[in-house]
């Protein structure tokens, strides 16, 4: 016989694919020896078949009783938004478990007002996130701008600190340089209901 389970934190179908995945198992044979394998499977809804993406194999010699397995998949070996199976076979047995890996909130946009001009630290720039989408609500947002430290490495500065508002209103300093015209980068980022950005 063979079992299967896997750990996750976010659950099976909010799984964050940057993330390690920790999967375990068991085998019982009372008289035949096996090669058991862990695999991941991509679904392919185009041709409604599987590719495989990983395994791991480790061999069980019987008799044995609810031989662990265990296998750790390596964060990245998942894409965001796809159907995977995960399988533990041993000879002509098998478990799986169908996991939907999650990914971050798609197809918004942010704006800045005004979007030229402004005295810095003076100017009141309006900053807003809109039209983003992802089915794990709520949404959350962070408004930030970029700036280089003394030692020369980027620094990111909170302008509104993460939290459902869609929109934040502040004064910026000026960073830019001549080459650039006096332009600065102000970034929206957008979490999901769990945490994927």
């Amino acid at each position: 016989s063979v079992t299967r389970g896997v750990s996750s934190s976010a659950g099976l179908l909010h799984f964050n694919p940057a993330s390690a995945m920790q999967l375990g198992g068991t085998v019982t044979s009372s008289a035949l020896d096996c090669n058991a394998t862990w695999s991941v499977l991509k679904y392919l809804p185009a041709s409604g078949g599987h590719l495989l993406v990983a395994s791991a194999d480790s061999a069980v010699h019987a008799p044995v009783t609810d031989y662990k397995l265990s296998y750790l998949v390596a964060a990245n070996t998942m894409v965001a938004r796809t159907s995977y199976t995960l399988r533990l076979s041993c000879l002509s047995v098998a478990a799986s478990v169908n996991v939907v890996t999650n990914g971050p909130p798609i197809s918004g946009a942010m704006r800045v007002t005004p979007a030229l001009g402004g005295t810095e630290m003076q100017t009141q720039f309006q900053l807003t996130a809109s039209a983003w989408f992802d089915e794990n609500l709520p949404l959350t947002f962070e408004f930030s701008y970029a700036s280089k430290s003394r030692g020369g490495d980027w620094i990111t500065n909170v302008l509104k600190a993460r939290s459902a508002a869609a929109s934040s209103s502040s004064t910026l300093p000026a960073l830019g340089t001549e080459a650039n015209n006096r332009t600065i980068s102000v970034t929206c980022v957008v979490y999901d209901a769990f945490d994927m950005s």
